[in-house]
């Protein structure tokens, strides 16, 4: 099986911004993307560490700044599936937006 999750996890760590405003507005509009944004794959770690997580789940765990101030994690959850004869992989996307 190809490993479709790992340059998905990278290019999150780069294009948050982007992603977030392609595939979900509405939660990219309460970011105050000034403040940045964090990566917390160690955090995530640390939570996930006895869950059953197999190669074709990804997650990533973002801590963001809400424009009223608050702290907040968004965690992105997607599977990637085998791509069909010739096409590109299938790709399920979910995103959970949390203040701390």
């Amino acid at each position: 099986m190809s490993d479709y999750d790992s340059p998905w996890k990278e290019a999150l760590d780069y294009f948050l911004p982007a992603f977030l405003e392609f595939f979900f507005p509405r939660v990219h509009e309460l970011i105050d993307w000034e403040r940045g944004y964090q990566s917390l794959d160690k955090e995530l770690q640390q939570v996930v560490r006895e869950a059953e997580v197999g190669k074709r789940l990804a997650d990533k765990l973002f801590q963001v700044w809400l424009k009223d101030g608050q702290e907040a994690w968004g965690a992105d959850t997607h599977r990637s599936a085998e791509p069909a004869r010739g096409g590109l992989p299938g790709t399920d996307v979910r995103l959970q937006l949390s203040a701390v």
